[in-house]
């Protein structure tokens, strides 16, 4: 798979798929101490898993079924605050690092320009970064876009969890970052749309440029002076993109 390694590379790509119309796209741990030796169990588990497959592929012995710690969204929950965020991919734990502060500021762009609309309306919830959405399960796949929002509708229906919302956001938001590979935003793009988002937008901070994603498989690329909207999911909503990157 192609591996963009900068935000030039994962724009020429997106455009590229944009004009081919190739974008088709329980355990319980209530004790403290407990939780620390869950958490630290499994990054023991999951770094001699790796140094195993290491070994098998210095001496040239391939494997198909290496032990892996797999751990669970209930799991994920319970971890003590560590300072970091976490996603879930398929059973792996995936640390996050923290954002730069380009990134962070077009995040809370889109947050206050989402919310007052939402609140305006009474749209819906707006979600930063720390809330987790439960995508799939058995293994089990949490993910944690910059930004979410979740319909009214969807709020009555099924309430405010305690813990991860139970499938993917309406809409996510995902910021590039300098070192975000393409292939690992393309993934985020296609999880949430596979199940159930029905509107991701990609921002590029460096080319100040929004790639809008539907489930219909529809792709735009958005510069500068063009309209961020969608009233199929935000009604009303319409922004320059060039406001989300001031």
């Amino acid at each position: 798979m192609f591996a963009a390694t900068n935000e030039h590379d994962i724009l020429t790509v997106m455009e590229q798929a944009s004009t081919d119309g190739a974008a088709n796209t329980t355990r319980t741990v209530n004790d403290v101490s407990h939780r620390n030796l869950l958490f630290q169990m499994y990054r023991v588990s999951a770094s001699l898993d790796r140094l195993v497959e290491a070994e098998y592929r210095q001496a040239g012995i391939m494997t198909t079924a290496t032990h892996k710690a797999l751990m669970t969204a209930d799991e994920l929950w319970q971890l003590p605050g560590d300072g970091y965020r976490y996603e879930l991919v398929a059973g792996e734990l995936i640390q996050m690092s923290p954002s730069g502060f380009l990134h962070g500021t077009v995040a809370t762009n889109f947050v206050r320009l989402l919310s007052e609309h939402a609140i305006k309306h009474d749209l819906g919830v707006v979600c930063t970064a720390e809330a987790g959405f439960k995508l799939r399960q058995n293994p089990d796949t949490v993910r944690a876009p910059d930004v979410a929002f979740v319909t009214k509708a969807r709020i009555l229906a099924e309430g405010r969890p305690e813990k991860f919302w139970p499938g993917a956001p309406d809409l996510a938001v995902e910021v590039v970052s300098p070192g975000d590979r393409f292939d690992e935003v393309l993934e985020k793009v296609q999880e949430y749309l596979a199940v159930g988002a029905r509107l991701v937008w990609v921002a590029l901070p460096r080319s100040k440029t929004v790639m809008a994603c539907r489930s219909t498989g529809e792709v735009k690329i958005l510069r500068e002076d063009d309209e961020l909207r969608d009233e199929d999911v935000l009604p009303g909503f319409v922004c320059r993109v060039k406001e989300i990157f001031i």
